[in-house]
């Protein structure tokens, strides 16, 4: 049997979310499928849980300062493990609001993975088998995911996308190089940063934060710069290698060739 609906939108993500919400706002009757978590990448690997670790690493970099206003402590250190259970709090709480909105909007939430028929039928594979649902109008809000570059060494331990690093625990980054600086990376080179690791960003573009303005662009750079963070762009070759530990060789545009 189809149920049936004003507005069938796949994919819960910001895009999917916010657009069912304001739906339901215009009076119709909404449903929302979502394959995984509500809140898609930004809520659960994204924007969310990197400004909870920010905050954190904030508070720590912070500290280590605080007697520039009176306060002082014996000895400062952090527990990146707990850091990340702050994290997951975070990225639960913000999640369960927005459930809870969608309960008070009366959107139906439907779970599995949504497949778009013809007639605007969406055909959803979930715990409970096939079901139907049908659209007078149907909005596809699918995402993205992240893709690995071909990158020689991309493959070796130790080379991991930012997804692992919001998921592991363990404390291993003294030393951290991250190729990409779009917000993501930017972020994450601020977190490291703040708790103290030696950082580089190798981007390929011409300026961090790609489409983003290029004067805020080059501001951002000479602050990243000031707090230590090695910023490189035009970066033309990258390899990764295996020696005593990781080393990535860039090569930039102008030929200038950077081992970090």
């Amino acid at each position: 049997m189809t149920k049936m609906f004003d507005l069938v939108i796949i994919g819960a993500g910001p895009g999917g979310y916010t657009a069912a919400l304001q739906a339901a706002d215009f009076g119709m009757k909404v449903a929302i499928i979502e394959e995984k978590e509500i809140g898609g990448v930004c809520v659960n690997r994204g924007c969310i849980p990197t400004k909870a670790l920010l905050y954190a690493s904030h508070i720590f970099s912070l500290m280590q300062s605080s007697d520039a206003f009176g306060i002082f402590t014996n000895e400062i250190s952090f527990d990146y493990g707990k850091m990340q259970k702050y994290k997951d709090r975070s990225v639960v709480t913000y999640r369960e609001e927005i459930c809870q909105i969608f309960e008070e909007k009366q959107i139906t939430v439907v779970q599995g993975r949504g497949i778009l028929r013809r007639d605007r039928t969406v055909e959803v594979h979930g715990k409970e088998g096939k079901e139907y649902y049908q659209g007078k109008y149907v909005i596809l809000a699918t995402g993205a995911k992240a893709v690995v570059p071909p990158i020689p060494g991309a493959d070796l331990p130790g080379v991991v996308t930012s997804d692992r690093i919001l998921g592991g625990g363990d404390w291993n980054y003294h030393r951290v190089v991250i190729i990409g600086g779009g917000v993501i990376g930017v972020e994450m080179a601020t977190i490291f940063n703040s708790l103290c690791s030696r950082v580089t960003i190798f981007e390929k573009n011409s300026h961090l934060l790609g489409p983003m303005d290029d004067k805020v662009a080059q501001e951002l750079e000479e602050i990243l710069k000031a707090k230590g963070i090695g910023v490189y762009c035009n970066v033309d070759e990258i390899t990764i290698a295996k020696e005593d530990s990781l080393i990535c060789r860039v090569k930039t545009a102008s030929g200038e060739e950077i081992s970090e």
